[in-house]
C-alpha cells in the first residue's frame, strides 16, 4: 500500500519530500533494496531524524538510492 501510493505522487510529478517513521521508511527502502534487512533497521533506529533519497527514471523505476544523517 505504501509503495502504490509513493508510485501515484511519483506519477504525479515526483516526491519532493514525505515524513515517516523508520518502520515505514524501513520498509520502503527493503522493498527498493531488499539487501535491507532488519540490521539495518537496528542501526537507524537512533539516527532519526534520517533522510533517504530516492532517485527514479523516466519509468518510474528506482535508479538510486542515498542516505543522508543529520
Amino acid at each position: 500500500m505504501i509503495i502504490h501510493k509513493l508510485s501515484e505522487i511519483h506519477d504525479m510529478g515526483g516526491i519532493r519530500y514525505v515524513i515517516m517513521d523508520g518502520t515505514s521508511l524501513s520498509t520502503i527502502i527493503n522493498f527498493y533494496d531488499n539487501s535491507f534487512g532488519y540490521d539495518d533497521f537496528e542501526r537507524i533506529r537512533f539516527l532519526m531524524p534520517w533522510i533517504v533519497e530516492f532517485s527514479f527514471d523516466e519509468l518510474g523505476n528506482c535508479v538510486d538510492i542515498k542516505r543522508h544523517s543529520v
